[in-house]
């Protein structure tokens, strides 16, 4: 995991050219206790903070007080479906109830606040792609401003895909050439 310090470094070498930063990739972002400290040091820096979260770590009201008053500029919550069913498919070992309840507490504790933008982010597949208008009835629900589906990340530099991700990659997406290769 990232330290602080390491960050601060990064931070300062680069911050001259940096519009934005992402802090995730390929990993869960809230498993880093010093994330909202490196969120803030970024947003201090004029820098827009964004994560992508599956949420399961976010039922502890003090983090997800720390990453509401962190400058954290944007925020998606992977929710792949928009039914326990579908999302249990995805998120193996996730709890579908136990993800929006922290959401719907992360958007309470948010308030009136429009920052951070939040999103729901679902996998476009062969199964969730049915059901995305009940995905984005979702997001009215939980009070979340927008929804979108993305293809899967699959790092070709680890394991190859099984055979059921490929599957389940809707014909015409434009990665799919990526995933003939491994076919």
């Amino acid at each position: 995991i990232l330290s602080f310090d390491h960050f601060k470094r990064f931070i300062d070498e680069v911050d001259d050219f940096l519009v934005q930063i992402s802090l995730y990739y390929a990993g869960e972002p809230t498993l880093n206790k010093q994330l909202p400290r490196m969120i803030e040091y970024a947003a201090r820096r004029n820098i827009l903070p964004y994560i992508n979260t599956n949420g399961a770590l976010l039922n502890r009201q003090s983090f997800r007080e720390a990453l509401i008053s962190s400058g954290l500029y944007r925020l998606h919550f992977s929710v792949d479906g928009a039914t326990a069913k579908t999302y249990s498919k995805y998120r193996v070992g996730g709890t579908f109830e136990k993800t929006i309840e922290n959401i719907r507490s992360f958007v309470k504790e948010r308030g009136n606040r429009k920052i951070p933008i939040l999103a729901l982010q679902t996998l476009a597949t062969s199964t969730t792609l049915p059901e995305f208008e009940a995905y984005a009835n979702l997001c009215l629900e939980l009070g979340i401003e927008r929804a979108f589906a993305t293809t899967y990340h699959i790092d070709q530099r680890r394991t190859p895909p099984c055979a059921e991700q490929l599957a389940d990659v809707p014909i015409g997406d434009p990665v799919s050439s990526e995933f003939q290769n491994w076919m």
